[in-house]
């Protein structure tokens, strides 16, 4: 049975609560695949045969070689403490023996440059986020145990690993909101919030494919028919609900497939199919009540960054795109190139 929520859970007005909480996690539905220090942003890239981590200044143009590292085409990549965290996949040296089940969590230190291997390699990492110090993430399985899913946390060192909680499904996104660990449990069924150290577990059910809390409200998904990138114009849409009034109804922002989205500045930026007519995903912008729409361009999985949105190429799956958010300059970040397929309505 789910609990009850309290409005104590966010004891906040909009503004007050985006000026508590700290906006980290997955707030990028398709995965953070871009962080900003300083000026200058991370990415992963493949040039010339050299795959691996690099850096490149503020006007997108000089790119720096950091480390080879073997990434998926959508890897979580964050900043904390003068390091950056990602997921690491089979091929990189470090995660030769891994199978392709297994990935493991990695930190580079970019003062000194040294690459650090924080999981035990057994671990299947699916998402995670840092707080205060500590890193929690979930698992798509965790073999040990024999369980669907499991959350952990552990320190940024990768010590103290502690065992949190488990849920019934392999996908688990989470935030870290107000002293809560938000997990997204199931395909569009459970959401699990706990304390941080692994106590005081409720569940709340919704009908959604991806989620995020921004100020006090969720933001998600629902498609009842949702396979990944097909269009379906006239199924599911992007929808807000309150947190500090959990009964009330959810507001439709969106009628159409919307596919990922992320939110920043009080604007959400999301990919969709709006139009029958369209191949591929297009990018657009609303504000936080889904008004002042707004096309920017095509492409998937919007990842805003400083002054940059970026975005994989809507032609070339994996390409990473940027247009600067007013608008006067556009281009593309990486040089790898993969295919991507295109779908015809009535096939």
């Amino acid at each position: 049975m789910s609990a009850v929520w309290s409005k104590e859970i966010i004891p906040y007005s909009h503004e007050e609560a985006i000026a508590h909480q700290e906006v980290i996690g997955n707030l990028i539905s398709g995965g953070s695949y871009v962080v900003e220090h300083e000026g200058l942003y991370y990415y992963f890239d493949d040039i010339d045969g050299q795959k691996g981590l690099y850096r490149i200044d503020a006007e997108i143009e000089n790119k720096y070689f950091l480390t080879q590292a073997a990434s998926f085409i959508f890897p979580d990549i964050q900043f904390y403490d003068n390091k950056l965290f990602f997921n690491l996949y089979p091929g990189h040296p470090l995660n030769a023996s891994s199978t392709v089940d297994q990935s493991s969590l990695f930190s580079y230190d970019l003062e000194k440059g040294e690459l650090v291997e924080l999981n035990d390699e057994k671990l299947a990492i699916n998402s995670f986020v840092i707080n205060s110090g500590y890193i929690y993430f979930t698992t798509y399985w965790d073999m040990g145990n024999n369980t669907n899913g499991s959350a952990y946390r552990m320190k940024t060192d990768g010590s103290e690993l502690t065992w949190l909680a488990e849920f019934d499904y392999h996908r688990g996104d989470l935030q870290v909101l107000n002293e809560k660990l938000y997990l997204l449990s199931g395909f569009r069924e459970t959401i699990i919030t706990m304390n941080l150290d692994g106590t005081d577990i409720q569940t709340y059910d919704l009908d959604h494919h991806n989620l995020m809390i921004y100020g006090d409200s969720f933001f998600y998904t629902d498609d009842k028919d949702y396979v990944f990138g097909q269009p379906d114009p006239y199924e599911g849409g992007l929808y807000k609900k309150s947190l500090s009034d959990i009964d009330a109804e959810a507001v439709e922002l969106v009628q159409g497939e919307v596919v990922t989205f992320t939110i920043s500045d009080n604007t959400i930026y999301f990919a969709a199919f709006l139009k029958d007519s369209v191949k591929h995903q297009q990018i657009y912008r609303i504000d936080l009540d889904g008004n002042n729409l707004e096309y920017i361009v095509d492409g998937n999985c919007p990842n805003v960054v400083g002054d940059y949105l970026f975005f994989t190429g809507a032609d070339q799956w994996g390409n990473v795109g940027f247009i600067k958010l007013n608008g006067d300059r556009e281009g593309f970040l990486t040089e790898r190139r993969f295919e991507l397929p295109t779908y015809e309505y009535g096939e």
